[in-house]
């Protein structure tokens, strides 16, 4: 019964192992590749496990740019796998060149029990959309900047042509009210003048 019981759960492992939609392989203690699922095969662009689990440390090593886009120098898989049987745990975001393409990975590494000895696990997942749509975002948001500032310009802009325009047509009227005013002081003086002398 207990031996029923150990291949029901190897078998429902096995199951979510082969199911799961994102890159998930599989090393053992020695760094070797035991396993894969179809998301790692289908995104390492390999045919068949047995050509992934052969070709996986040269493929996955020519995609690794030497220096990330941050600036950070790429560790070789392996160290990050040393790193993962040694503390348990590793995890880092990296982008990669496969299959003629950029794609942005987060990968974390946890270390299991696998039979006597551990394994560790590479659960993969494809950040490329997002990290795109995070640069769309960005480059939005610099010209919904600029926009404003080009508003912020012309607000300020618009403000100033209308004070000057304010004071430019208040100098002209001010003097036109002037000679109003004196003009029609003028008559008055020239009516009262005129009676005068009558």
């Amino acid at each position: 019964m207990k031996k029923q019981v150990l291949n029901d759960t190897h078998t429902t492992a096995s199951t979510i192992f082969e199911a799961n939609p994102q890159i998930n392989v599989l090393f053992d203690s020695s760094l070797n590749v035991v396993d894969c699922n179809p998301a790692a095969l289908h995104f390492m662009g390999f045919e068949t496990k047995e050509k992934f689990i052969a070709g996986f440390f040269e493929r996955f090593t020519k995609s690794l740019p030497e220096i990330q886009p941050d600036g950070r120098v790429s560790l070789p898989v392996t160290q990050r796998l040393v790193n993962a049987g040694k503390e348990g745990y590793d995890r880092v975001e990296t982008e990669v060149y496969i299959g003629g393409k950029t794609k942005n990975l987060l990968v974390e590494f946890v270390r299991i029990p696998y039979g006597s000895d551990f394994a560790v696990i590479a659960y993969a997942y494809d950040m490329t959309e997002m990290r795109n749509r995070e640069k769309e975002l960005t480059k939005a948001r610099e010209a919904m900047n600029v926009l404003r500032q080009e508003a912020e310009v012309a607000s300020k802009s618009k403000s100033s042509f209308l004070s000057n325009m304010s004071h430019e047509m208040r100098t002209p009227m001010n003097a036109i009210i002037g000679m109003t005013i004196i003009g029609k002081k003028a008559d008055d003086i020239a009516q009262k003048n005129h009676a005068l002398i009558k």
